[in-house]
């Protein structure tokens, strides 16, 4: 539900623009979201470092670089993880329908999408607790965390889709109701 919303509002809103204003308002949109997405992990990085009960060392130059590069990698992990999760399937027969593969490269995404996935949330929490800190630690007391927290983000997503198979939150609520649920999921 909250997936036909969604494209629904994209559709519509690229029926309203025309090609210049759409190229300028989306350069302002994608430098709108790295600046926010940058002070975010620039949060971020101050969490850490009131964890670790440590000053930041690190100049506004080099911090907001970082910001911004940590941004572009993280999203990019992060979108293609939830590629892989959400549409994966469809997204593997796209990729033989284009390339003439056959139905072994289809049996073999299947089977690689949810590993390579988890591999990106890895990655992406892994560089989150590295780059983040002040404080630099070794990859042996940083890969851990990384993987428990992996692993508890794939608890709570089944025990989402078990509760999501066991009740039907939108026969109540109607498609308002796979938005809130999205967003919980997000968060």
């Amino acid at each position: 539900q909250s997936q036909q919303l969604l494209i629904d509002m994209v559709d519509g809103a690229l029926e309203q623009v025309s090609g210049g204003a759409a190229t300028i308002g989306g350069l302002f949109a994608i430098a709108l979201a790295l600046w926010s997405g940058s002070n975010a992990f620039g949060v971020i990085s101050r969490s850490f470092n009131r964890a670790y009960f440590v000053e930041e060392s690190r100049g506004f130059l080099v911090l907001k670089a970082q910001s911004v590069l940590m941004t572009v990698l993280l999203g990019t992990l992060a979108i293609l993880a939830a590629v892989l999760l959400v549409s994966g399937g469809e997204t593997g027969g796209w990729i033989a329908d284009q390339l003439g593969l056959s139905s072994v490269f289809e049996m073999a995404w299947q089977f690689s999408r949810i590993p390579l996935a988890l591999l990106f949330l890895i990655v992406m929490l892994t560089a989150l607790y590295w780059f983040a800190p002040a404080v630099k630690h070794p990859l042996k007391f940083v890969l851990p965390g990384a993987l428990l927290a992996t692993v508890m983000f794939g608890l709570i997503s089944f025990g989402i889709r078990i509760y999501l198979q066991l009740v039907d939150p939108g026969s109540a609520y109607g498609a308002a109701s796979g938005i809130v649920i999205l967003l919980l999921f997000a968060y």
